[in-house]
């Protein structure tokens, strides 16, 4: 995890040196506001205004580098963007879209993410956007993932973002771009669930692409939390979750007694 070692171009931004140097130091070109498919450097907070008057004239506090609840104005600037052969794209490979999975249940989350140098990440508690995005000497963003799971009360209706059952970073490094973590408690509460990823750059904020028309960075899937098997029941039966109906417990029992009464009439033909 490169947390203790900052960029060049990390240290200049955090220096307080001007928006101009900090692109001028990436090597890119300067965006003009168009969507530059090469990449390009973004040194805008909006118009030409500078980073300080803009905060002063949002009425928030500046940011700190410190986790403000109740809001504030950030003057990092954006930094640098990569070109579109280089944006990043993520994949869950596990659990897989749709699985149930029994409540308190410990299991593993596994992403995949591409075109990002895994392993940078701030410190969040001092350094939380303080950091611009910054660009390895392959042209990869450098930066971390994140998963998280919510409860999903309707399908329609979104959860707030202020409610979930587990968060993650993941904060190591990766050669192949996948990254695990074990769900030690596994997930309280049944029901409909999703698992999503967040990705981000080395100082916590969403990764920022060249072009507005692509597809996403991240991935959902969504999985279904069942109660625990309850160990009751007759012989063959034992552990059989606790939402199969009866019924269908019946047509199982009825299936196994017409398979077993198949296969007493073959032995009395053999004999």
């Amino acid at each position: 995890m490169r947390v203790a070692f900052l960029s060049l171009l990390t240290i200049i931004a955090a220096q307080n040196t001007t928006q101009v140097d900090f692109c001028t130091a990436s090597g890119q070109a300067l965006m003009d506001g168009t969507q530059n498919r090469g990449g390009s450097c973004s040194n805008t907070i909006q118009g030409n205004t500078t980073q300080v008057d803009f905060c002063a004239a949002s009425g928030q506090v500046l940011m700190d580098g410190t986790q403000n609840r109740g809001g504030s104005c950030s003057n990092t600037i954006q930094g640098s963007l990569p070109d579109i052969t280089k944006m990043v794209s993520t994949i869950i490979l596990s659990p897989s879209n749709g699985d149930r999975i029994e409540e308190g249940t410990p299991f593993v989350i596994s992403v995949k993410t591409v075109n990002l140098q895994l392993g940078f990440f701030d410190n969040p508690q001092t350094e939380y956007y303080l950091s611009p995005q910054t660009l390895n000497s392959n042209g990869i963003i450098e930066g971390h993932q994140h998963v998280v799971v919510q409860a999903l009360t309707d399908g329609t209706v979104p959860p707030s973002a202020q409610d979930f059952k587990f968060f993650k970073g993941l904060n190591g490094e990766s050669a192949d771009g996948v990254l695990s973590v074990n769900v030690t408690e596994g997930i309280a509460g049944v029901g409909s669930h999703r698992i999503c990823t967040i990705t981000g750059s080395r100082g916590h904020q969403p990764v920022l692409m060249p072009v507005a028309q692509r597809g996403s960075q991240d991935d959902c899937i969504r999985i279904e939390i069942v109660k625990k098997k309850n160990g009751k029941g007759g012989k063959g039966f034992n552990n059989v979750a606790e939402d199969v109906t009866e019924g269908e417990l019946e047509r199982v029992r009825h299936g196994r007694r017409r398979e077993g009464r198949r296969r007493f009439r073959d032995r009395r033909h053999r004999d």
